[in-house]
Formats: C-alpha cells, sequence, structure tokens
C-alpha cells in the first residue's frame, strides 16, 4: 500500500493531453497481459481512448516541440557543478531518440491501427465501448472468445505500435513532476492560496498527502494565482473543507 498520495493539475491544455494519455498508457498496461476476456475489455477500451486522442489534436507535433524544448532546456545543465552528468546524459539521449522515431513516422499517428477492421468498427462506437454486449458488435465478441494466448498477443503487437508516443510521453511527464522539489507547505484552516510568477513557464501542480490522511485536496488554478482546499468526504453529503491547519507538500513544476 503506497505511504502518499497526490494530486495533480495541470496548467495548460498541453500538459493536460500529455497527462491524459500518460494515464491511459499506464491503464491499458496493466490489463495488457491479462487472461480474461475481462481483461481485454479494459486494454480495448483504453486503446480505442489513446486513439481518439491521438485523432483529435496534433499530439505529433505537440510533443517534438515538448522534446526539443527540453533538449535545449537540459543541455544548459552539463556544464553545472552537483549535476548527475550520466543521468542527464541518458535523459538527453531518450528525447534525441524519440524526437528522431517521431521524425520519421509520415503518416497520422495511431493511423495503421485505425485502419484494422475490428478497431475500426471499435472505434465508431466512441464512448460505448466500455457497454458494449455481444449483440453490438459480433465481431468484437467473437475476438473476445478467442483462446488467452492469441488475444495477448494481438493485443501487444496493437499496443506495440503505439509505444512510438508512449515512451516520449511517459519520459515528458515524468521529467515535468521531477522538475521541482516539493516545498513544504501549510494550509490555515484547510484553506491554502499561492501566486504564480508570470516570469517562470508553470507546466503542472503537485500536492502531496499522507495517504493515510482524512481529506483530499481540491486545487484550482488561474494564470496568476491558484487556491488548495482541503476537503473532508461526509457520508450522503457534500465534501466540508477541512476546519483544521493542514501540512502537506507542494511541488509547482515549471521548465
Amino acid at each position: 500500500m503506497q505511504d502518499i498520495i497526490t494530486y495533480e493539475q495541470p496548467l495548460n491544455e498541453r500538459i493536460r493531453m500529455f497527462l491524459r494519455l500518460d494515464h491511459l498508457f499506464r491503464k491499458t498496461t496493466a490489463t495488457l497481459e491479462g487472461t480474461s476476456s475481462w481483461d481485454s475489455r479494459t486494454t480495448m477500451g483504453g486503446l480505442i481512448a489513446i486513439l481518439e486522442l491521438l485523432s483529435r489534436t496534433d499530439v505529433k507535433n505537440e510533443i517534438l516541440k515538448d522534446l526539443e524544448r527540453h533538449q535545449i532546456t537540459l543541455s544548459r545543465l552539463q556544464t553545472k557543478a552537483g549535476v548527475d552528468h550520466d543521468m542527464l546524459q541518458k535523459t538527453l539521449d531518450e528525447l534525441e531518440r524519440y524526437s528522431s522515431q517521431l521524425h520519421a513516422i509520415d503518416t497520422p499517428l495511431g493511423l495503421s491501427l485505425r485502419d484494422t477492421d475490428l478497431i475500426a468498427g471499435l472505434t465508431q462506437r466512441g464512448g460505448m465501448i466500455e457497454s458494449l454486449c455481444s449483440f453490438d458488435v459480433p465481431a468484437y465478441h467473437f475476438w473476445l472468445s478467442k483462446p488467452a494466448e492469441e488475444r495477448v498477443t494481438q493485443q501487444k503487437a496493437w499496443f506495440h505500435a503505439l509505444q512510438v508516443v508512449e515512451h516520449p510521453i511517459r519520459l515528458l511527464v515524468s521529467i515535468i513532476r521531477e522538475s521541482t522539489v516539493p516545498a513544504s507547505k501549510v494550509a490555515v484552516e484547510g484553506f491554502y492560496q499561492q501566486s504564480l510568477s508570470t516570469n517562470s513557464p508553470y507546466l503542472l501542480l503537485r500536492v502531496i498527502l499522507p495517504a493515510s490522511a482524512p481529506y483530499f485536496a481540491e486545487i484550482s488554478a488561474g494564470k496568476h494565482r491558484f487556491t488548495v482546499r482541503f476537503m473532508q468526504p461526509r457520508a450522503n453529503q457534500r465534501p466540508l473543507q477541512y476546519s483544521e491547519d493542514v501540512e502537506f507538500k507542494l511541488s509547482c513544476c515549471a521548465l
């Protein structure tokens, strides 16, 4: 069981999209090798959701811009003392490799998968995929009835085609999350507010609490400031702001 729980708030649409993709890739990976038909349903639901996101926005260019931006930013650390140069070089090499892989793709991301008959049929159902029954898409019902080994092998092949997106997304999100050392803060009577300097390119807010805390964090952010309210759940009632001071860790991630 984890000791801490982290609440995040993206500060622009690009980071929101990156976090959503990272979430979907992790969700899909968790059931990718599951042998039950329910595991396969969850995996396919994640796969379709990823493809829908990739088709809605120009994800490729957004990823490339961030890969190149981080290469420039991190390269400036090569001459600084106290830096783990081996780790820095490894990260720079990964940024360069993922950038080259994406540049080499001359078709829309996920196009080869969307052209697959089964996936095309599921994509047309959009948000209904989680509730599809045997009578909705017979081809899907037929596929789910195949032996587990065959389904898992097929899923891995489909998922492998998306790793050109998964790997850079996971790296970019990791770099952003680790860009700042968490600072200790106190929310007076469950409320905390802080200004955001316009001189720093803030991307993500992270509030870290003990997993045992009896409250959760609600983060609201604008261009110039953000607030954190610690809310205590109540049975059959709306959550109530915690009335005592709350000690927590805060990361204002910027690159």
